[in-house]
């Protein structure tokens, strides 16, 4: 009993972890993303108070022991001042889900207000990977808020600075994992 136990154990977790070992994000040129050593966060292409938010994200979690510190790249504090092989930059599109009473996603083209029961405004990161000499796009993905709640009022403002940062820890995340497959795979 205890070996069939096992046996369907092991059955069952081998497709998560085949799952577990995809790339989520998209990379254009693998053997250039491979040979990547130093970086920098460019936010200067963002509104003032998301560029701020992005500063701060860097500066706290690229300190020894934060999540930063777990790509294998040189973070560069400056873009202008240094010469990094990479530029990373962030976007924060919001991006909203409407939900039919039934538990259905609806056509987001209906008008009648009646057929929609609520609209969730989510704010998700664009995390783009750039060589800095040609500007040329080697890595990118998209990430949800980790822990945000939706905003459920159509007509509410900018979303909250805490979901941008749960957004970038995810791209961030999203990032350091698909680094990890890329090095592991060209080690082989």
């Amino acid at each position: 009993m205890k070996s069939c136990a096992l046996a369907l154990l092991v059955a069952t977790a081998a497709p998560v972890a085949a799952r577990q070992k995809r790339l989520v994000g998209k990379i254009s040129d693998p053997a250039a993303f491979a040979r990547i050593t130093s970086y920098c966060v460019d936010p200067s292409d963002l509104p003032s108070d998301q560029a701020y938010d992005v500063r701060g994200f860097v500066q706290t979690e690229g300190k020894p022991g934060k999540l930063l510190a777990k790509l294998p790249w040189k973070l560069l504090p400056d873009c202008r001042e240094n010469e990094p092989e990479t530029l990373i930059t962030l976007e924060f599109p919001r991006q909203h889900v409407i939900a039919l009473g039934g538990g259905g996603v609806s056509n987001p083209t209906t008008t009648n207000p009646e057929d929609q029961t609520a609209i969730d405004y989510h704010t998700v990161a664009i995390l783009r990977v750039f060589d800095a000499g040609s500007r040329r796009l080697l890595y990118e993905v998209q990430a949800q808020p980790l822990n945000s709640t939706p905003i459920t009022n159509p007509n509410a403002g900018e979303v909250p600075s805490v979901a941008r940062h749960d957004a970038m820890y995810g791209a961030f995340w999203t990032l350091i994992n698909d680094v990890a497959l890329v090095s592991r795979d060209n080690k082989r």
